[in-house]
């Protein structure tokens, strides 16, 4: 792969012009060079002699085409986004850079191999999805404060997750959601040359369905209408108000944080028969599904948009919620036992812990559903309408919620088929 140089523009107007590496066809590298215009010399891939400053800034072009293809040489096969990084960290300290050096690189915290990762990708990921990944790392350092990228392997990962679940009380769907994320970010350390074990890769955790834990209708007035005053209180307040919103609502969580008061159409419909009223709608675009949906909104749900000004409350986002929401279970009392499922040693196991412990976000859109799910309870266009309030693409989806309590299944074919 032969690399050229060239500036990034031709116009003989301009006074400055940055200088690049190109890479085959299409791929360039600042050199963090500039020199006038008129002073390139393409042929000879060199600053004119007659312009000042270009004998030290011919001298540093000749030093970094051969770093740059000594990282070219020892990045085989050649990656286009691991040789872009290395060689910035390279213009950051050229002095001190040793391309062999940063491919072997070996045993080193797992904080210090992130970091150049997160620098990376800051402008494309979202500040969310940075917020997580750094979660991540300061949970694996509160595990072992000496931990490294050479820990990580099939065994370790195992021994995590027993941690994780005993000691953190993480749920299955956290631990499963730290492993896709690990995975990640271990693969880009790996192309920028830390070395990790090839176990860890080819490791894979068993996938437990997950378990819908809707509150009774009456819980979440329960939750609606404590006290969040006090000092101590105070701190939940924003997340206790966005869950009651999103039980009212029913919607994702990468949904309600789109919420605005444009969200919201108030319409006249046909309420009885040749009587007509205004009532509220909720429409939007589902992140997840891409799907439109529009809906009438529940009375509560009004009611509880009026005290929130028709909009989400800012700043929050799903760590936190996750939290307070455990908070919060214990202020409602919540303590009562419910099973759950773990992976230990990779196997599936039952144990029960406090319900406060289970209560999640996502816990609102499952109440949403089992409210519709009982009071459409023996209607022929249940699962239709609860597909549709949902936003659900497959009924197979919808089913999951229709088909959670047996008492609800059990009246829906007595009334559906009409037997006593």
């Amino acid at each position: 792969m032969k690399t050229r140089l060239y500036i990034r523009s031709k116009e003989v107007d301009e006074t400055e012009a940055d200088i690049y590496f190109r890479i085959g066809q299409n791929n360039k590298i600042s050199t963090g060079l500039t020199c006038p215009t008129k002073a390139w010399q393409p042929k000879e891939q060199i600053v004119s002699n007659k312009y000042k400053g270009s004998e030290l800034t011919n001298k540093l072009l000749r030093k970094h085409r051969f770093m740059l293809e000594e990282i070219m040489k020892v990045n085989q096969p050649y990656k286009p986004e691991t040789v872009r990084r290395q060689f910035k960290v390279y213009l950051e300290n050229p002095d001190k850079y040793d391309p062999e050096g940063a491919k072997k690189i070996g045993t080193t915290d797992f904080a210090t191999a992130l970091l150049p990762i997160l620098n990376s990708y800051r402008n494309e990921w979202s500040g969310g999805y940075i917020r997580r990944c750094e979660t991540l790392s300061n949970k694996l350092i509160a595990v072992d404060p000496k931990f490294t990228t050479n820990d990580i392997s099939l065994s370790w990962w195992q021994d995590y997750v027993d941690y994780c679940f005993t000691e953190f009380e993480n749920c299955h769907n956290t631990i499963q959601s730290d492993f896709k994320l690990l995975k990640r970010l271990c693969r880009l350390m790996r192309d920028e040359g830390v070395v990790i074990d090839k176990s860890f890769f080819s490791s894979r955790m068993k996938y437990i369905e997950p378990m819908i834990e809707p509150l009774d209708w009456d819980e979440v007035k329960l939750i609606a209408d404590l006290d969040m005053s006090d000092d101590y209180r105070k701190q939940f307040k924003d997340t206790r108000d966005a869950w009651v919103l999103g039980a009212y609502l029913g919607q994702r969580l990468s949904d309600m944080l789109r919420i605005t008061p444009a969200s919201f159409e108030n319409r006249r419909i046909e309420v009885k028969p040749g009587v007509f009223e205004k009532r509220w709608f909720y429409r939007g675009i589902m992140q997840k599904t891409k799907t439109r949906i529009s809906f009438r909104l529940l009375p509560e749900a009004v009611n509880w948009l009026e005290k929130l000004n028709w909009t989400f409350p800012k700043g929050l986002y799903q760590q936190k919620i996750g939290s307070d929401l455990k908070e919060i279970g214990k202020i409602a009392g919540f303590n009562d036992l419910v099973r759950v499922e773990q992976v230990i040693k990779n196997e599936v196991v039952d144990t029960f812990v406090p319900r406060w412990k289970r209560l999640h976000y996502h816990t609102a859109r499952h109440t949403y559903a089992m409210y519709w799910v009982r009071k459409l309870a023996g209607k022929p266009y249940a699962e239709k309408m609860l597909s549709e309030l949902l936003g659900h693409v497959s009924h197979s989806t919808t089913w999951k919620y229709t088909n959670l309590m047996s008492s609800q299944k059990d009246l829906m074919f007595s009334q559906v088929m009409e037997v006593a």
